[in-house]
C-alpha cells in the first residue's frame, strides 16, 4: 500500500555573510571537511642543503618521510650511502602527535622523542596507541665530503597526524571465509605515493589481519611476492609469485587469483590481474565476483514507522511492508532489524521477538536494553539485561552467548552484525567511557555462530553513545556524546576515526548504501536526517521509529 506522508515545517537558522544563501528547502546542518578524504597531491619536501647542522639534517629527514615516491628517494638523500642502502622504510610507520623534541646524546648522535598516536605495520595494519604514549629514536651522524649525513637509524618512518591523513590511504584486501563461500574485507593503510599495488599484493599473500579469525587466505604460508614493483601494463597487473603456486590445485590457484583480483582492482589503474612465476605467465582464471558481493547493498529507501505503519519511505510516499509489517507492528516495537523484509528481530517493552513470515517467536520476556539484531542467517543477536556484558544469539539451531575482552562490570550499549555476516561491531560502556570493538564471527557451515574472535578496539573518544550502524563493509558510523554534545563519527575497521558532523539531536542511526552518503538518522523529535555534501539535511518527514536493514 502507498500513501503520502505529511512533511513537518522546520525553522532555519541562517548565519549572516556576504554570499547569498538559499532561503527555501529542508534544514541543513554543517559538518567539518573530512580529514580522511585528502586530495591526491604529491609531497615534494626539500633535500639536504649545504652546510646543514645535524639537527637540520634530522628535521629534514623526518619531514621527507611524507614523500614515499621512488622508494623514499628524498629521505634517503639525508643518509650516507651505506645507510641509504640498508634503511627499510616499509618496516613501520609511526604517526606522531604535534609535540616532538630533539636531544643530544653524543657528539655525533641525536635523539628524537615524540608522542605516538598510532603505528602502521609493514603489512599495513593500523593500530592506535594509548593516550600519552611516547617513543625515543636515536640517530647517528657521519661527515661525508664535509656534510653531515645520518649513518645509523631505525627502520621506521615518522609522520605527523596531518601528513598521515594526506599521504596514506585505505586499501581493502579480501580473504575467504572458512568455507570459501564469500570474501571478507580487511582494511590496510599504505602510502598512496609509494607502491600500493605491490604493498597490497604482498599483504594479500601474507594473510588476513589477526583479529579476523574466521578469514583465511588461499596462498601457502611460504608463498612470497618475488618481483617488485608489480608491473601494470594497459590496466593489467602481473603479480610474480614464488613457485609454490605451481604445485597448488587448480581450485586453489583460482581462489588465489580471485582474492588477488578482488583486492587489486580497487586500486586506480588496475582493471585485471594475472600471475607469473619467474616472470613467466601462468594460466589461471579467477572466479567471477560482483560489486554487490564485495559490498552487500540494501533497499536505498529508509525503512520507518510513520503513524503506526511500517514501510519504505520514498520522498513523501510510504510503501508498506503489508503482512510482515503488520505482524511486526502488532508487537508495538521499540526497535526493528530486518533482513530482506522477510525476517526480523524486534525489540518491545515485553521482550525480544523473531518474526518470519507470519511466524512470531518470543526469544526473551525481558525488555531489551540493547536493540536486538537479525543477521543474514536468520539468527537474532541480543543482550540479556541480566548479563549486560555478554552477547546472546538465538536461531533454529539453538542459543548461545559470548563474552568479550572487557570487564564483567561493563555494559554493552549497541551492536550490529555486518551485512556480509562475518563481523560484529559493538559499543561497550566501561567506567564512564564508551569503547568501540569489532570482532570476527566464527560460524558453522549452516551459518550458525559458534564463537567470536579477538575483539579489536577501534579509535573512539566518547563519554557515551546513542547508536551504531555499519555504513559500509569497512566503516562503522556512531552517534557519540561528549560533554553533553552529540555528533557522528565514522570509524574504519582498519584505520582512523573521523567526525562527520552534528545533525540536530541525533537519536538513532542506520546504514544504507555508498558509505557516509547512505546513512540515515532519526532525531529526538522524530525528524529524519541524511548527509548532503559535508553537512546534514532534514527530509522533513516525521517518523516514530527507524529500522535497520540488511
Amino acid at each position: 500500500m502507498r500513501r503520502f506522508v505529511a512533511l513537518v515545517a522546520l525553522s532555519v537558522l541562517v548565519l549572516t555573510g556576504c554570499a547569498a544563501l538559499p532561503m527555501q528547502g529542508p534544514v541543513m546542518v554543517g559538518g567539518p571537511i573530512l580529514s580522511g578524504e585528502s586530495e591526491d597531491f604529491e609531497f615534494l619536501p626539500s633535500g639536504p642543503v649545504e652546510g646543514a647542522t645535524q639537527q637540520e639534517i634530522l628535521e629534514g629527514f623526518i619531514a621527507a618521510g611524507s614523500a614515499a615516491q621512488n622508494g623514499y628517494r628524498i629521505a634517503r638523500s639525508y643518509l650516507t650511502e651505506g645507510a641509504a642502502n640498508e634503511w627499510n622504510p616499509a618496516a613501520e610507520t609511526i604517526v606522531r602527535t604535534a609535540q616532538a623534541d630533539i636531544g643530544l646524546s653524543g657528539a655525533t648522535a641525536l635523539t628524537y622523542t615524540f608522542g605516538v598516536k598510532a603505528r602502521v605495520s609493514a603489512s599495513g595494519n593500523y593500530q592506535a596507541e594509548a593516550a600519552g604514549s611516547k617513543q625515543t629514536l636515536e640517530f647517528r651522524f657521519q661527515e661525508v665530503d664535509g656534510e653531515w649525513r645520518i649513518s645509523e637509524l631505525p627502520d621506521v618512518v615518522v609522520v605527523s597526524e596531518v601528513t598521515f591523513a594526506a599521504a596514506f590511504q585505505e586499501y581493502t584486501l579480501y580473504f575467504y571465509d572458512t568455507y570459501r563461500t564469500h570474501l571478507i574485507p580487511d582494511v590496510r593503510m599504505f602510502a598512496r605515493q609509494g607502491d600500493p599495488v605491490s604493498s597490497v599484493a604482498r599483504a594479500v599473500i601474507g594473510g588476513p589481519s589477526p583479529y579476523l579469525s574466521s578469514a583465511v587466505g588461499a596462498f601457502a604460508a611460504t608463498a612470497k611476492l618475488v618481483t617488485t614493483p608489480v608491473g601494470v601494463i594497459n590496466g593489467r597487473a602481473t603479480v610474480d609469485v614464488s613457485d609454490e603456486i605451481l604445485s597448488a590445485s587448480a581450485e586453489d590457484q583460482r581462489a588465489m587469483l580471485t582474492q588477488m583480483a578482488a583486492s587489486l582492482q580497487g586500486i586506480v589503474g588496475v582493471a585485471a590481474v594475472s600471475f607469473s612465476v619467474n616472470q613467466t605467465s601462468i594460466d589461471v582464471t579467477p572466479a567471477s565476483f560482483t560489486a554487490a558481493e564485495l559490498e552487500p547493498t540494501v533497499d536505498p529507501r529508509p525503512l520507518v514507522v510513520v503513524d503506526g505503519e511500517l514501510g519504505y519511505l520514498n520522498d513523501a510516499t510510504l510503501q508498506s511492508l503489508d503482512a510482515h509489517g503488520e505482524a511486526i507492528m502488532g508487537l508495538n516495537p521499540t526497535s526493528i532489524s530486518t533482513a530482506d523484509s522477510q525476517i526480523s528481530a524486534v525489540g518491545t517493552r515485553s521482550g525480544v521477538y523473531r518474526v518470519a513470515q507470519n511466524d512470531v517467536v518470543r526469544i526473551s520476556a525481558q525488555r531489551p536494553t540493547v536493540a536486538p539484531q537479525i543477521d543474514s542467517s536468520g539468527v537474532v543477536w541480543w543482550v540479556n539485561p541480566s548479563s549486560p556484558a555478554r552477547v546472546s544469539t538465538s536461531g533454529s539451531q539453538g542459543s548461545t552467548s559470548f563474552g568479550g575482552s572487557w570487564p564483567q562490570t561493563a555494559r554493552i550499549t549497541h551492536m550490529e552484525v555486518s551485512r556480509d555476516n562475518s563481523r560484529l561491531a559493538i559499543l561497550v560502556s566501561v567506567g564512564g567511557a564508551t569503547h568501540l570493538y569489532v570482532s570476527s564471527i566464527e560460524r558453522d557451515k549452516a551459518g550458525f555462530p559458534m564463537g567470536l574472535g579477538i575483539f579489536r578496539e577501534l579509535p573512539l573518544s566518547a563519554d557515551s553513545a546513542r547508536g551504531l550502524a555499519w555504513a559500509s563493509s569497512t566503516h562503522i558510523a556512531i552517534i557519540i556524546e561528549n560533554a553533553g554534545m552529540a555528533s557522528v563519527a565514522l570509524a574504519s575497521v582498519g584505520g582512523m576515526t573521523i567526525s562527520i558532523g552534528q545533525p540536530r539531536e541525533p537519536a538513532t542511526i542506520v546504514g544504507g548504501n555508498n558509505g557516509r552518503q547512505g546513512i540515515t538518522i532519526l532525531s529526538e523529535d522524530g525528524v529524519l536526517w541524511q548527509p548532503r555534501g559535508e553537512g546534514w539535511q532534514s527530509t522533513g518527514v516525521i517518523a516514530s521509529l527507524l529500522a535497520t536493514q540488511r
